[in-house]
């Protein structure tokens, strides 16, 4: 595509067509054709007029032929020439007035070329002048657009080509020398043809701008023709006197300068940086917004360039950018470039450009705009940043139910072979060591589910300063001596309502963290407060809410954390730690903890000098009781109840039935919702207990719980999952309508489940 500018306004035209876009396209073909129509007849007919006088040129050079030249020029040519030209009345003829004005041309050229065939040599070569006449009118005089007069000018080379050499049998000598205009004709005629079409289309667009210009300068003129209309009216009131219009004169001086003066009050009062530049690109005049926004003084800023300002990785793009408008006369537009503050902060900036025209039209340098927009790329940053810990939130919650499943088939086979053996028998070690490896397995799946926010808290009311002083006891045990810990904690600190377990693990892992950060010793600092997120707080930091919060604050005097992995510190597995040395989620399940409290969590470093973490923690608005902790489950037993497994894992199905058989149960099994079902039809009043699975494909279990109530509304069900249970049955496991046991079980817990259930009915499994 190609750009023509015309007053500031750049409109595309296709390199080849010469087309603008279709909208714009259609009127200036509309107005092509109107303005054109006069001219086109008047070429048809003088066209038909000097097609017609050659034939006298025939009758004197080829009499022989002369019949044969003639029909071409009078039976064939001038009849369809003014059939064009009498069409042209016609409300048809302007959609089709190109290739109309084309085929005219075309018969034209191919009616010389038979010219040249039918006349004998020599002096067929005299009518080699005729094409190009006629490549000369049609290419400047008749109208057609570059597109169909190049289209109509190779058609006649080819067939002049052809009938040259294989009709006329022209010597060599002759066709290399004819074929020399004639092909150098054409070319020329192209050119012409183009640059006609091009400024012709030009003329357009200003044309179009021109009258654009006249309408506002009608308004305009109105306007001032009314506004003289009543100063002329006060001027007659007073008597017509030549001074009261001297003086009328001076109002209107003054007038225009308040209105200079309101321009450069607006220019000197924008928030915006407002400057120009010279030719050679140095500044011209920048508003007083420059020094607000990067702390110079104008006068440090005139005469100097943007590469001056800019860090060196930028300073080429600015000068290319520079050059584009200056010399390319291109307008630029939202431009993200970065400019030094005068304190050697670095700030981003939306830039605008374009040149600056003299009274004769001359680039003398460019005018631009500059918009500070550091807040919203850290703001667009920090958003980013949430939608990623979200993902990858959704993503380990779904990878944690996947190693449930699979760590629960190794801990349950683990225990069914500690079944059948004894304490002394060999590889009896070896199985528990197997179920302690599969623990601790479950155990990281927790961390992701925390992380992910999937695991349920046992929030209470809790003094986050008694918390502190517990895990700082254990610390004192834990940290090495040279580490000093120190605890600033602020008096009457509020409530907050948490689960006392998770605020020991935060506290637990940003300090081992944090002593792993100082390997040659350091100052570890907890610290908390009371503090209040305002509107502005939040704006700046996204995922704060405002409120009143406690704030836990852990920092350290180690190496710190480079800038490009602070953004990755709270995702699950990434560690800073060399290899072998933390799992990295511990501070996934930071992240996660605080999110599940509703908190907010931030962290700053800077390499060598340490890092600090804040927690931001909700207040408790009103203190609950909390309930006591029930008895100490008693010794799992067996029985001869039925029990219905439904899990899609055939592994689990498998595991689960072989430990309940092997306690008494009778153990009927099934894939998914929708066999569990056909079971239950066969069987309905044999099944004393249905264990259920949440998680899986067709019928889930939520929906198979609620379709099996409307078989046996007074069935009793375990739900065993790895995943929190949605409100509605976390609700009926709280009223006694459900049991829930958590993925992965050992023996001993789902025997206690199954036993629970059965004998209290009224009671939930939940642990």
């Amino acid at each position: 595509m190609l750009t023509v500018s015309s007053q500031g306004s750049d409109l595309s035209l296709n390199l080849l067509t010469l087309s603008f876009r279709e909208d714009l396209e259609r009127e200036f073909m509309k107005d092509y054709r109107k303005k054109s129509l006069g001219h086109v007849r008047a070429a048809l007919l003088i066209a038909i007029f000097f097609y017609s006088v050659f034939g006298i040129l025939d009758g004197l050079l080829v009499p022989a032929y002369k019949e044969s030249l003639w029909f071409i020029r009078y039976a064939v040519f001038t009849p369809y020439v003014l059939g064009v030209f009498l069409f042209s009345f016609t409300r048809f003829f302007l959609p089709i007035m190109q290739p109309m004005l084309a085929s005219v041309i075309l018969l034209a050229g191919l009616g010389i070329v038979a010219m040249i065939v039918i006349a004998p040599f020599p002096v067929s070569y005299s009518y080699y002048a005729g094409l190009i006449l006629v490549f000369i009118y049609g290419y400047t005089f008749f109208k057609l657009r570059f597109i169909w007069a190049s289209a109509a000018g190779w058609l006649i080379v080819c067939a002049y080509e052809y009938g040259a050499l294989y009709l006329a049998q022209s010597p060599l000598s002759s066709l290399i020398s004819s074929n020399f205009f004639f092909l150098a004709g054409n070319f020329l005629g192209m050119c012409a043809c183009y640059c006609n079409e091009f400024y012709a289309r030009r003329d357009f667009v200003r044309a179009r701008e021109l009258e654009e210009g006249r309408k506002q300068a009608r308004v305009a003129n109105r306007e001032l023709e009314k506004r003289v209309e009543e100063r002329t009216a006060q001027v007659l009131a007073a008597n017509k006197d030549l001074r009261e219009e001297i003086e009328e004169r001076k109002v209107a001086q003054i007038a225009l300068k308040q209105s200079e003066q309101r321009f450069k009050s607006l220019s000197e009062n924008s928030p915006q940086i407002i400057y120009t530049l010279a030719s050679d690109g140095s500044f011209a005049y920048v508003n007083p917004a420059w020094e607000k926004v990067l702390g110079h003084r104008v006068d440090e800023v005139m005469g100097r360039f943007f590469v001056d300002f800019a860090p060196p990785e930028d300073r080429d793009l600015y000068v290319k950018l520079f050059k584009r408008i200056r010399d390319g006369k291109e307008t630029l537009e939202d431009v993200t470039g970065t400019l030094y503050h005068r304190d050697g902060t670095k700030r981003v900036f939306s830039m605008y450009g374009a040149p600056n025209f003299d009274p004769d039209g001359r680039v003398v340098g460019m005018v631009g705009i500059i918009i500070d927009i550091t807040e919203q790329k850290r703001l667009q940053a920090q958003l980013q940043q949430a939608q990623k810990m979200e993902a990858v939130g959704t993503l380990a919650g779904g990878v944690a139910h996947d190693f449930n499943n699979l760590l629960q088939a190794v801990q349950g086979y683990a225990d069914l072979l500690l079944l059948r053996m004894r304490h002394e028998e060999r590889g009896y070690r070896e199985i528990q060591q197997i179920k302690h490896s599969a623990q601790r397995g479950a155990e990281l799946t927790q961390q992701l589910l925390t992380f992910s926010r999937k695991v349920e808290s046992k929030l209470r009311p809790t003094d986050l300063n008694h918390e502190v002083r517990q895990v700082h006891k254990l610390l004192q045990r834990t940290i090495p001596k040279m580490v000093n810990i120190s605890l600033h904690l602020e008096e009457g600190l509020a409530t907050i309502n948490s689960d006392p377990a998770q605020m020991e693990q935060i506290l637990m892992n940003m300090s081992v963290n944090a002593k792993d950060a100082m390997p040659e010793g350091g100052d570890l600092v907890i610290r908390t407060r009371n503090e209040t997120l305002d509107e502005a707080f939040c704006r700046k930091h996204p995922g704060a809410k405002p409120g009143k919060y406690v704030c836990l604050e852990v920092s350290d005097t180690g190496h710190g954390i480079e800038g490009d992995k602070l953004d990755k510190i709270f995702e699950p597995f990434f560690t800073t730690k060399e290899r072998g040395r933390g799992t990295g989620l511990g501070l996934a399940m930071v992240y996660g903890i605080v999110k599940s409290h509703d908190g907010y969590v931030t962290c700053h470093s800077k390499v060598g000098n340490g890092t600090t973490f804040r927690i931001y923690l909700p207040v408790l608005d009103a203190v609950c009781v909390q309930e006591g902790e029930g008895e100490t489950a008693p010794a799992p037993v067996g029985g001869t109840e039925t029990i219905l497994l439904v899990d899609d894992e055939s592994h689990i199905r498998d595991l689960g039935s072989r430990i309940l058989s092997h306690f008494g149960y009778e153990v009927l099994t099934a894939p998914d919702g929708e066999s569990a079902l056909s079971t239950i039809r066969n069987r309905l009043d044999s099944v004393d207990l249905y264990v259920v699975d949440l998680i899986m494909p067709g019928m889930g279990g939520m929906r198979f719980v609620d379709e099996l109530r409307k078989i046996r509304p007074e069935a009793k069900v375990l739900i065993s999952s790895g995943q929190v249970v949605e409100d509605t049955m976390k609700r009926d496991i709280e009223n006694g309508k459900l049991a829930f046991v958590k993925k992965p079980w050992d023996v001993d817990e789902i025997l206690q489940a199954v036993r629970n259930v059965l004998e209290h009915p009224s009671s939930s499994a939940a642990r």
